[in-house]
């Protein structure tokens, strides 16, 4: 099987030996492929069908530098399958996803997971996400003990939904979760981020979400950036700015937490 060896290369053995299996997919679903160099091979490689063992068309695709297949997710169904394990995912395409292109969005099971360690790549293209009530799912990204990491230009647009975040922070307290955020813009309603456990770090990108109802007159922007309260006080939950670009909200002094809350570093 898929083995990575204390020289940080990756082979595939059969009997204890390592050999050019050629395409492999191993069982969290990552397809790599080991040739004469017994070794999984990196960046951009073709391969003919002979080599492909049944798993995909021949042709030329692109691996990561652990030697995964970049993914490019062109549909709902590909961007839920393919970030919810461990590899680099690529959008491919604009996706709308709502009540007319989602069947029961609204729904737990229709979820956004990631899980594990996730280098997404917006690739200049858009996601817009509108879960019409927000009852079951009001967030594009659930993030469940994972390490995501954003990079590229792109949208990630939830302002429609009745109540929505781009990311939301889950996991557990001995499971936490992390989002660094390198670039891409953020419309949140009201929240483009919202930690329960684990830490958001956020070196660029702009973020512009729909102000809080009249409640919130004193900063209605106030959930730009959010912490679950009694985490955040614990030391369960936090954010860390160092960039970025931000609509009627200020991360060096807002009232996310209370008044005269600082995520700058």
């Amino acid at each position: 099987g898929v083995v990575v060896d204390k020289d940080g290369e990756t082979r595939y053995y059969e009997n204890n030996v390592a050999v050019a299996k050629g395409l492999v997919k191993d069982t969290d679903g990552n397809y790599y492929f080991f040739n004469s160099t017994l070794k999984a091979v990196k960046g951009v490689y073709a391969f003919s069908a002979a080599k492909a063992n049944g798993l995909l068309p021949a042709g030329k695709y692109t691996f990561d530098e652990n030697g995964r297949m970049i993914l490019t997710a062109a549909s709902y169904e590909d961007l839920k399958s393919y970030v919810n394990k461990s590899g680099t995912v690529v959008l491919g395409a604009d996706l709308a996803l709502n009540a007319d292109t989602v069947a029961d969005i609204d729904t737990a099971e229709n979820r956004t997971f990631v899980r594990d360690d996730v280098v997404f790549d917006l690739n200049g293209n858009n996601i817009t996400f509108n879960s019409v009530d927000g009852n079951y799912n009001w967030a594009a990204f659930y993030l469940a003990g994972a390490n995501l990491t954003v990079n590229g230009d792109g949208v990630i647009d939830t302002d429609s939904s009745t109540g929505a975040y781009c990311f939301h922070l889950a996991g557990s307290k001995d499971n936490k979760s992390t989002v660094t955020i390198n670039g891409g813009t953020y419309i949140g309603n009201p929240t483009a981020v919202n930690v329960q456990w684990g830490t958001a770090y956020i070196n660029g990108g702009f973020f512009s979400c729909k102000p809080m109802d009249e409640t919130y007159d004193e900063d209605a922007y106030r959930f730009t950036l959010n912490c679950i309260d009694a985490n955040y006080k614990s030391g369960d939950a936090n954010i860390i700015v160092t960039g970025g670009t931000f609509v009627n909200f200020d991360p060096s002094n807002n009232h996310a937490e209370g008044e005269g809350t600082n995520f700058v570093a």
